[in-house]
């Protein structure tokens, strides 16, 4: 399984994230890449993704890990705040690879390995 630190050799500008972050977005990247597209590389495909999703989460306003692992932001007017998942909001742009430096990575890994992009899709 790839790790905080294999993820920080790619991507060091991540080291402001937290722990939590780190471990949120890796299960989230396993369970959304097929270890059979990958093969031998499953483990950097994994950091790969785990990057471009921590990319676009911090560039969405960063978010914060709650105890029960969960990302979530907030806002507020006046007294009315609503709260909702930070996974929930970087979803819609989560496959689209082509975002952040780390999903370009993500498709030509995918490609070299003789795969469409498409396969990656889940």
């Amino acid at each position: 399984m790839a790790t905080q630190a294999e993820v920080l050799l790619i991507a060091p500008e991540l080291s402001g994230m937290s722990a939590g972050a780190f471990t949120y977005f890796l299960e989230q990247a396993n369970a959304m890449l097929d270890p059979t597209t990958f093969g031998i590389n499953y483990s950097l495909a994994t950091n790969y993704l785990a990057a471009h999703l921590m990319t676009l989460a911090r560039n969405t306003g960063g978010g914060v890990i709650s105890p029960s692992g969960g990302a979530t932001t907030s806002e507020s007017a006046g007294r009315v705040s609503v709260g909702s998942t930070l996974f929930a909001s970087i979803i819609k742009d989560a496959k689209r690879y082509d975002l952040t430096k780390y999903g370009m990575m993500l498709m030509t890994l995918a490609v070299s390995n003789g795969n469409s992009v498409c396969a990656m899709v889940v």
